[in-house]
């Protein structure tokens, strides 16, 4: 092909005509578009009328169980594989909305034009489908959720972000609108003479690919890397050309992959031709199904193409508990088998490992069984439902869409797409970071919310908020991480000064650790992961106490830095992880680090590897007969004290995330007896606050492990909820007993002993309302009765335990003033202490006689106000203290003006 340069001045002059001409007619094609699309219309072709979207009138968005897709195949041949669809189901929304659409907005922030882009041409296309979804489809679908106000604007009822209706003349604030409204990930496609070109997209879930690469494409070009195209290229394009305005198909393809990222940019090794390194360690555990739900349709106007997905993230270990593991392993055999074997690579050592994890499920068909019997039923609650899929530490990696800086690039395995289908931008508007002067986009849609569901949704926002900040990819890969060695050698004399009884400090050479800031920068000086977590979390602790037994707020870049070199040591402690010891030290310290920094989903998931390492290591059964492990080195208090503090964290967190127990052997086949019991191991005397801190939390072990046999055994449903008073009246007499408030308020000039007792009692006072939660589930649960926000039972024992929630709150901010960053980690994330607030605010509005809480409403405001005082310091919990005022101040207008 030759080309021929335009070298004479005539035809110079005519492209200079030519140029600015076409921009100005694009101009006023985008400027049409925008008049004559009219909102609360998707029409087709002009003449055949309207295509109606069916309402949702009652939808509710908590309660919308995600897809479970399982679209497998014992041959995998190259195949459209579409199915007519209703293009009522252009959207898709389901109990991950909220978790969603901030990991969205946080990634659009983040990688910038990477996920979003228009060229032009692409303008008026863009503008069409925001008309079209924020003017019609969405509140037409789903009224419970969006919104056209009295004042002619959109409002995201469930964000409480509010968006103009217009499309705004920017095609990018357009697609970064829609990045945080929706879940579907967009292209928008331009016909040719020969083919369709993609001028606009929004792909905030990519799955190995940089999506900015396929900006410009034609349709080979956009799927470059899927081998064996060639094959149904010829038919796409004929498909596209002949998509009808107003029809919808859809498909479905899947992908495994050796993490639970939503977002990947990095190349699957998938071409024709690639050249094949050896693959990492993989742990297997980790890895996970990825389904996306795709969606074909045309614009009525701009005749564009719109190619959308959702994506779909499933634990590979779900897949095989529930019985699919055996079908999955023959599609992916399956892919060599079919007309594309470019699909699988023999080469693939994470491939054939997997696979041989799957065939392990296939050879043991009852334990599968038993395995999805036993998971099928769930306890009721009243809070957002749990993570059933998504990521491995129950809650999601779906809401920590960012790529670990410890994986490999290559990490998806194979892709399969032959699928039919059975079952800094400038961010637009969001919560204020200011808390002056109300909101009315967060009241408006607060006035359809109860209290529980207001602080639920400001704790999401707090949450997503501190994760964007600590855990986002660039941050990880980017942010330079110096500790002084004088530093690190201060804070750690000071966490063995002040913090030695922590569990199972014991098991671990301290010396070993007093060395470590001077190892650490030694080149030669090789460390296991395992033991780099435990130091930087002893590091984080530490660098909270100055010396003496009075905490300060931490120099935050340090304080950050080190919880980065914790997540960042995670991936490699975890594939080398062997369940020693050590393992379990790390599992423990991190958990603790992870739930003061507001991350407890992390927390979680560090307990139920704790409660596996503890289990494996024989720690339930320290004080078995000696005879029947020759081998077993004698036990020491240390280790019972460790084990019992840990088999009362595995009932609370059981207890408040509605979790089943994370040991696997029933407590009644355990032998741990209490510390000092025998005559050469007497008490500390001189450390009567943790030693009377053991007792009672051995004590509320007890009363807890009471409360779950009481549910076990208990089959009417009535008596359970009356049995569960005398259970919570245990717990406050013991309080009462050992005059545990009385401790607090001496010891309020010492930090370390007023964060251990308070950390206490948060724990028996929590467990007081959730224990009467949870049995009035029990007694709500008889089919067709309705769910409620508000499942704790306006009781008296539930109202004293929620005010002396409060007051502690307000005693370590406002009378000790503890670092509040932390102390609302701790008391939030650990403790639900939200949950305390709404409840008293709604026992104030139900109350036949408000005016005598007036002690109680000024509670609320006191606890409100120092929220407040830690949002000015640090701008994540900006959301959290306007909803605490918010309810606040509608109690006050309800019940007491």
């Amino acid at each position: 092909m030759s080309f021929r340069l335009l070298n004479t001045d005539s035809q110079l002059l005519l492209l200079t005509a030519i140029i600015p001409a076409c921009a100005v007619l694009g101009l006023f094609y985008a400027f049409w578009i925008r008049r004559r699309i009219s909102l609360g219309r998707w029409g087709t072709r002009p003449g055949q009328g309207i295509v109606p979207i069916d309402p949702l009138h009652d939808f509710d968005w908590r309660a919308e169980k995600r897809k479970r897709l399982r679209p497998f195949k014992p041959t995998y041949n190259i195949t459209m594989g579409i199915q007519a669809d209703d293009l009522s189901e252009l959207i898709t929304i389901d109990q991950d909305y909220l978790d969603r659409m901030m990991a969205r907005r946080s990634i659009v922030a983040d990688y910038k034009n990477t996920v979003h882009g228009c060229l032009p041409g692409g303008e008026a296309a863009v503008m069409e489908l925001y008309s079209y979804l924020v003017g019609y489809h969405l509140p037409t679908r789903f009224p419970s959720m969006f919104k056209i106000t009295e004042k002619g604007s959109f409002q995201n009822i469930v964000t409480g972000a509010r968006f103009p209706l217009s499309p705004p003349s920017d095609p990018e604030i357009c697609l970064r609108t829609l990045a945080e409204t929706v879940d579907e990930d967009i292209f928008l496609l331009k016909e040719t003479d020969t083919t369709h070109i993609c001028l606009a997209f929004l792909c905030c879930f990519p799955t190995g690919f940089d999506p900015s690469t396929k900006l410009g494409q034609d349709l080979k070009g956009i799927h470059d890397p899927v081998p064996s195209y060639d094959k149904i290229g010829p038919s796409m394009e004929r498909f596209f050309r002949k998509l009808q305005v107003g029809k919808s198909v859809k498909r479905v393809n899947w992908v495994v992959q050796t993490h639970g990222d939503l977002i990947n940019v990095s190349g699957n090794h998938i071409k024709d031709g690639d050249e094949f390194v050896a693959d990492e360690e993989v742990d297997c555990s980790q890895a996970h199904l990825r389904v996306e739900l795709q969606t074909l349709t045309r614009l009525p106007q701009t005749q564009f193409v719109l190619f959308s997905f959702k994506t779909y993230i499933y634990p590979l270990k779900d897949v095989k508990e529930e019985g699919s593991g055996p079908a999955l392993a023959h599609a992916i055999e399956g892919l060599k088998t079919g007309n594309a074997p470019g699909m699988f690579k023999t080469e693939n050592a994470t491939l054939s490992q997997i696979l041989e994890r799957l065939d392990r499920i296939e050879q043991r068909p009852s334990a599968t069984q038993d395995i999805l019997s036993s998971s099928s039923e769930e306890g009721a609650s009243d809070q957002p439902a749990d993570e059933t899929t998504g990521n491995p530490s129950a809650q999601s990696l779906e809401s920590r869409p960012y790529t670990d800086a410890a994986y490999p690039p290559s990490s998806e395995v194979f892709v399969s797409e032959d699928v039919e289908v059975s079952n800094i931008a400038p961010p637009t508007p969001w919560i204020s970071n200011s808390l002056d002067g109300p909101d009315l986009s967060e009241e408006d849609a607060w006035k359809n919310m109860g209290n529980t569901s207001i602080l639920e949704m400001a704790i999401k926002q707090v949450q997503a908020r501190r994760k964007a900040g600590a855990r986002s990819a660039h941050r990880i890969a980017t942010e330079g991480v110096s500790i002084p060695p004088e530093l690190a050698r201060t804070w750690m004399q000071n966490y063995f000064a002040h913090m030695s009884a922590e569990l199972f400090l014991t098991l671990v050479d301290r010396r070993l650790l007093e060395m470590m800031p001077d190892l650490v920068t030694m080149r030669h000086v090789h460390l296991d992961a395992c033991m780099l977590l435990i130091y930087y979390a002893i590091l984080w602790q530490g660098c909270f106490l100055p010396g003496k037994r009075l905490f300060i707020g931490p120099d935050r870049k340090y304080a950050r830095q080190l919880y980065l070199c914790c997540l960042r040591i995670i991936p490699s402690w975890q594939r080398e992880s062997t369940g020693g010891v050590t393992d379990l030290v790390a599992a423990l310290y991190m958990m603790r680090t992870a739930a003061e920094s507001f991350d407890f989903e992390t927390a979680l998931e560090m307990h139920n590897l704790a409660c596996e390492y503890a289990e494996g290591l024989e720690m339930h059964n320290l004080d078995r007969d000696s005879h029947l492990s020759p081998d077993k080195p004698p036990s020491t208090d240390d280790d019972r004290k460790g084990m019992w503090e840990l088999i009362q964290m595995d009932l609370f967190y059981r207890l408040i995330y509605n979790k089943p127990a994370a040991f696997s052997s029933s407590i009644q086949e355990w032998k741990v007896n209490l510390p000092w019991l025998s005559v050469d191991s007497p008490p500390d005397d001189n450390a009567p606050v943790p030693t009377m801190t053991f007792i009672l939390r051995s004590r509320l072990a007890l009363i807890l492990a009471s409360f779950f046999q009481l549910l076990d055994d208990e089959e009417d449903r009535l008596e359970t909820v009356g049995a569960v008073e005398p259970l919570c009246q245990q717990i406050e007499d013991v309080f009462q007993d050992w005059k545990l408030r009385e401790w607090i308020w001496a010891l309020r000039n010492d930090h370390v002993y007023t964060w251990i007792l308070v950390d206490l009692a948060l724990a028996g006072y929590t467990s007081i309302l959730f224990m009467q939660r949870k049995a009035m589930d029990i007694d709500l649960s008889s089919p067709g009765h309705p769910s409620s926000v508000q499942l704790i039972p306006l009781t008296e024992a539930a109202l004293r335990a929620s005010r002396r929630i409060l007051e502690l709150i307000y005693h370590m901010l406002h009378e000790v003033k503890q670092p509040g960053l932390e102390t609302l980690s701790l008391v939030l994330g650990t403790f639900r202490a939200h949950l305390a607030y709404s409840f008293i605010a709604n026992y104030i509005i139900s109350s036949p006689n408000p005016r005598e809480l007036r002690l109680e409403f000024e509670l609320l405001e006191r606890v409100a106000s120092c929220v407040e005082m830690v949002a000015k310091e640090e701008k994540d919990f900006t959301p959290l203290a306007r909803a605490l005022v918010y309810v606040h101040t509608n109690v006050k207008k309800l019940r007491l003006s």
